[in-house]
């Protein structure tokens, strides 16, 4: 079990380093955005350990994480668009089922801090 976990923190973890290396960042500079030490956010791109759902939702802010499928668009769409675009990319990638879930369950828990 611990291992099937470990497997999708480093899932997770390849995700953001892809996202954080799209956007232009250093690792230092995200964490800094973020909020976080380097550590802390090396932790996470090494699958040592996961975001907190709060740390979540900023990374996607920091990262420009896309809401209409265009890294480069600055449109602002509707939030249940965008939740739904996010969940059905996770659901199609080619993660594991339990990295889906995990992810999934952090953008879920983003859009319900921001009551949707």
């Amino acid at each position: 079990m611990a291992n099937k976990e470990m497997q999708a923190d480093n899932e997770i973890g390849k995700q953001i380093k892809m996202m954080r290396v799209q956007a232009c960042l250093t690792q230092a500079a995200a964490a800094r955005k973020v909020g976080v030490s380097q550590i802390t956010f090396s932790k996470w791109e090494n699958g040592q350990s996961h975001p907190s759902p709060d740390h979540w939702r900023k990374i996607c802010r920091v990262l420009h994480i896309p809401l209409d499928g265009t890294a480069q668009s600055r449109d602002v769409v509707h939030p249940a668009q965008a939740k739904e675009y996010q969940i059905a990319v996770v659901e199609n990638s080619a993660m594991c089922s339990r990295c889906k879930g995990i992810m999934v369950s952090m953008i879920q828990g983003w859009y319900a801090m921001d009551g949707m």
